[in-house]
């Protein structure tokens, strides 16, 4: 079997080969046509937003997918087709720079950095999974510009990649890592290759900052609060990397976890052998600048599970911003395949079978979220036939969210990471929704939250007057004031 895998194919073929293998894994998101969270309310109001959070290149990528109409269509399934092709098209600059010969060994080594639970959350998103994954794309080629000396293309790139989707920016430094590593025994400069490449991402991240950050992000947006350089900063770091961390374990379920051990035990056997081999060298230039770099590349490595956390106040932890961590579990089974044959096919079946994780967990995600869309179809349904019938005109507020469906709460035991992606009704879902079903006075914004909060707490100690419920929600009326309170387990 090793011998069929390790046979060296056309880069071509590799490139098929990755096509349908991540089609195959993605391709629940395409058949069951999953509205995820935002794609509800763009689809129905139109609206982009997305130049405002600091993404001006996915606007203007939305704009050009809608042909420039200036209003925000559903174009399913298009961007996500077109984003399994540019991830097809990212592995295939893995695998050209990261391996001497292209094999099937390589392709699947490669593929586990797009086919992973947490690459999922990304291609989720009917409506900007493209942007996301071109940020991913983006990084990747700049590395490889930047092993050319290609250093005003890199500066492009990874400008471009902060346009498309900020978190990618973390992979960068995470490929110049293993390029450090795989090279460091047998090539000099490698010292400078690390200092350089942190001069040029420090540079191109003050560009975004100063060109793109400072013209387009509100002040008022919370998320795009700077972390102060205080005495917090140590505490915040070891935070978001145990945060980052389990997550990504989690999402990878019992079974990932522990092929994910095995993954990490390999890479120390192989860091260590590096890190004896450069103390003993006497002959290594530079040698204690190296060894300090290589000392230091475990926490470089760790850092980038925060990813753009490290910066950010708020430590914003959704799986949508953890996908840096699957180049991560590139790097760990890329540097190993290249000791020796034994753990070349040691990494190779380990790949295999994260691979086979990675796309049942996809499978199984999409088929909860599919039955929650269906569960919440019907408290839609009957939310709507209530309020238009007999709302009399009264302000509608929403508070809470809808259970999970049974199916959904079994799925969660077997795969954890749909309990980070969950798509439920909340207040700004449902209220659109409704909406759309012709309910008037329907509010959301960050004072109605207040509003609803308030109601809630009115309904919980009885001041409130309960006029219609079911075992999915119950409606209060408070004068000229409805509030739904979403699920079964109110004021608990």
């Amino acid at each position: 079997m090793f011998k069929s895998i390790n046979k060296e194919i056309s880069l071509r073929n590799a490139g098929l080969l990755s096509f349908g293998l991540i089609l195959f894994a993605y391709f629940p998101l395409l058949n069951d046509r999953i509205y995820f969270v935002d794609d509800i309310t763009r689809s129905i109001k139109g609206y982009f937003g997305w130049t405002e959070l600091g993404r001006p290149l996915t606007e203007w990528l939305a704009m050009l997918m809608t042909i420039n109409s200036g209003i925000l269509a559903d174009i399913t399934p298009l961007p996500q087709l077109l984003s399994i092709f540019v991830l097809s098209c990212t592995v295939l600059i893995l695998i050209r720079n990261a391996f001497s010969r292209v094999s099937i060994a390589a392709v699947l080594i490669s593929t586990t950095a797009v086919i992973n639970p947490l690459v999922l959350g990304n291609m989720l998103y009917r409506l900007d999974s493209l942007s996301m994954v071109f940020s991913i794309m983006f990084s990747v080629l700049a590395w490889e510009k930047f092993n050319n000396g290609k250093i005003a293309l890199t500066l492009t790139l990874l400008v471009g990649c902060l346009c498309f989707y900020q978190p990618a920016i973390a992979i960068f430094p995470l490929l110049v890592v293993y390029t450090y590593l795989k090279k460091i025994t047998h090539k000099e400069g490698m010292s400078g290759y690390i200092l350089k490449s942190l001069f040029v991402a420090i540079i191109s991240c003050l560009v975004y900052f100063i060109c793109v950050v400072k013209l387009t992000i509100k002040s008022t947006e919370s998320r795009g609060a700077i972390n102060s350089l205080g005495n917090g900063l140590i505490q915040h770091t070891l935070t978001g990397i145990k945060n980052s961390t389990e997550i990504a374990f989690n999402s990878y379920g019992k079974i990932g976890s522990i092929i994910l051990l095995c993954v990490s035990f390999i890479f120390i056997l192989c860091y260590l052998k590096t890190l004896t081999t450069s103390v003993w060298n006497k002959h290594i230039p530079q040698k204690n600048l190296r060894i300090l770099l290589l000392l230091l590349s475990p926490l470089a490595i760790l850092i980038c599970t925060i990813g753009v956390n490290l910066v950010l106040s708020n430590g914003y932890y959704p799986l949508r911003v953890l996908f840096p961590i699957a180049f991560i579990i590139f790097l760990m089974l890329s540097l190993p395949s290249d000791e020796n044959i034994i753990l070349h096919n040691i990494a190779s079946a380990l790949a295999a079978c994260l691979l086979f994780v990675a796309i049942s967990t996809s499978y199984a995600t999409a088929s909860s979220l599919y039955q929650q869309q269906r569960y919440d179809s019907y408290i839609l349904f009957s939310l709507s036939q209530y309020l238009v019938s007999s709302s009399e005109n009264k302000n509608v507020y929403i508070f809470g969210a809808t259970e999970h469906s049974l199916s959904s709460k079994t799925a969660m035991k077997a795969f954890p990471v749909i309990n980070y992606v969950k798509n439920n009704y909340y207040d700004m879902t449902l209220s659109q929704a409704l909406t759309n079903n012709g309910v008037k006075n329907v509010h959301f914004s960050s004072k109605s939250r207040a509003i609803s909060t308030d109601l809630a707490k009115k309904a919980c100690i009885g001041e409130a007057n309960k006029v219609y419920s079911t075992p999915q929600y119950s409606i209060y009326s408070d004068g000229d004031d409805l509030l739904i309170y979403l699920g079964n387990s109110n004021c608990k």
